[in-house]
């Protein structure tokens, strides 16, 4: 609403929103301001979370999403647990309820595979599905990057806070290794909430779930401090 005019001609607005209830995440104000004729003209007022905003390819024009199409082992959707078919996990609980496309988490922008029957994330064996794989790796045909974001969880952990559930490994061109530990508890949880208590963990990214409680992953972004080419990377299980 218009509060008054200052001096110079420009005019001063103030924005007044009410929430009916107390929010459970962060939200956010985006607004884009456009010039033009001599005028600033403030449109597309946005109030919400950052999930919920429409992006495209064009909004990230400095980005590469690195496909895992053909190292990805299982798809997002599984309607049956314990069925022996797969799908996530094969628990019956899944990620389907995650938007897909464009996204950009705590963050960091990722692409979300959006077809059902596609393999499109990689899940790694632990103490509850000990017959998945312990590694897979990922070849990178342009390995030319200054970071790389990853997005992740881990389910039906059996470890005990600061055990290392596994690790993502990074591989150079030149033959040397870098190895990003995940330890539980410390920048990798359960996904299940309730299992968090009084944990806090600053690279949670919450989710809705059919059940109402909500599910969480995880965003870390690792730096290419060796400026050298990126061979491939590997993620492996401990099979905690």
């Amino acid at each position: 609403k218009k509060i008054d005019t200052v001096t110079g001609g420009f005019e001063k607005y103030s924005l007044e929103f009410e929430l009916t209830e107390a929010p459970k995440k962060d939200i956010m104000i985006i607004y884009g301001i456009f010039s033009g004729a001599g005028q600033i003209l403030i449109d597309d007022i946005y109030l919400g979370t950052e999930e919920n905003i429409k992006y495209s390819a064009a909004d990230f024009p400095d980005t590469v999403f690195i496909g895992l199409s053909k190292s990805a082992n299982e798809t997002f959707y599984d309607d049956t647990p314990d069925d022996g078919k797969g799908g996530f996990a094969d628990l019956g609980k899944d990620m389907s309820m995650i938007k897909t496309g464009y996204n950009k988490i705590n963050g960091v922008p990722f692409y979300i595979q959006e077809k059902k029957d596609v393999k499109s994330c990689v899940i790694l064996g632990g103490a509850k599905r000990p017959n998945l794989p312990k590694s897979i790796t990922l070849l990178l045909t342009d390995g030319d990057f200054s970071k790389i974001g990853f997005l992740y969880t881990s389910l039906w952990v059996k470890a005990k806070k600061g055990d290392k559930l596994g690790a993502i490994i990074v591989n150079f061109q030149n033959g040397v290794k870098e190895e990003i530990a995940m330890i539980f508890k410390e920048n990798i949880f359960d996904w299940y909430l309730p299992t968090f208590k009084d944990d806090s963990p600053k690279n949670l990214f919450l989710f809705d779930s059919p059940d109402h409680i909500g599910r969480a992953l995880f965003t870390l972004v690792w730096k290419n401090n060796k400026k050298s080419g990126i061979k491939s990377i590997e993620f492996v299980s401990d099979g905690n």
